[in-house]
């Protein structure tokens, strides 16, 4: 009986190492040629400003030699993996996807669905790296959209609301932040589970969609409207705050106040 799924082992900040995931893959398939690519990888990193840092010492100079009392570089392991190793992944789809493949035969669109989150369309405290990086994946969405339609791919996105993961819920005993705990000591809902990203993600390819940004609330799939027609996701994002979470500048103000120790969740 044929394989039908593979796993590969891959640095994806790494371009030597993603690259030789994709030759594998599409050695894989049995036209050696990639149809669709999915780009999912990230992490959450670190808030930009930690409880356990220290002011510079008084007196300390920028010409100063290195001492024990410099500050440490910043975590920029969201931007890395989340901005740089999607941008080796979208690359070497377009340049999968341009590849002949080795079986004759018609050739549907290839598809490329990037995941970006819905902090590219509003702000969470201090969460400056991860919202960066989300930044930038609605960017390289926004630009590879019409570049790579015009070669003939399909590029969509899913954005998600914050979801019930390993990543987010540290009570799951994986050593995560408490970011669940958060939203609900504030009362904000949050989606209990991967259901609507996977819906997502299959709408994407059902309705062969193209160009358009699906956003994977607590409880529905909607589109985000990122185009022109959607004033750049400005309408989706008023739906978002009228119909999916109402109250977000609230729970947010709150989400703040807990973080910075001024109020009890709850």
């Amino acid at each position: 009986m044929p394989r039908s799924a593979q796993f590969i082992h891959a640095d994806i900040t790494s371009w030597p190492s993603i690259l030789s995931a994709f030759k594998t893959a599409a050695t894989f398939h049995p036209a050696h040629t990639l149809t669709t690519v999915i780009a999912c990888a990230g992490v959450l990193g670190t808030p930009f400003i930690l409880p356990t840092e220290r002011p510079l010492s008084p007196g300390s100079s920028p010409s100063a030699s290195t001492s024990v009392d410099d500050p440490p570089a910043p975590d920029v392991s969201a931007i890395t993996i989340n901005a740089i190793g999607l941008t080796y992944t979208c690359k070497l789809a377009q340049l999968f996807f341009e590849a002949a493949p080795t079986a004759p035969g018609p050739s549907p669109p290839k598809s490329l669905l990037i995941f970006t989150s819905m902090l590219a369309y509003t702000d969470f405290h201090n969460s400056a790296t991860y919202t960066a990086s989300k930044h930038a994946a609605r960017g390289l969405f926004r630009i590879l959209r019409p570049l790579l339609s015009a070669r003939g791919h399909r590029v969509n996105a899913v954005a998600p609301w914050l979801t019930r993961t390993l990543m987010t819920d540290g009570k799951s005993g994986g050593g995560a932040p408490d970011l669940v705990g958060l939203f609900e000591a504030a009362g904000c809902p949050v989606a209990e589970g991967p259901e609507w990203c996977v819906r997502a993600s299959l709408v994407v390819e059902e309705r062969a969609l193209n160009g358009r940004v699906l956003a994977a609330g607590p409880d529905r799939v909607f589109d985000m409207r990122d185009d022109a027609e959607g004033r750049d996701g400005a309408e989706g994002l008023q739906y978002f705050g009228r119909e999916v979470v109402p109250g977000w500048d609230e729970y947010y103000e709150k989400i703040r106040l807990i973080v910075e120790g001024k109020v009890v969740g709850g």
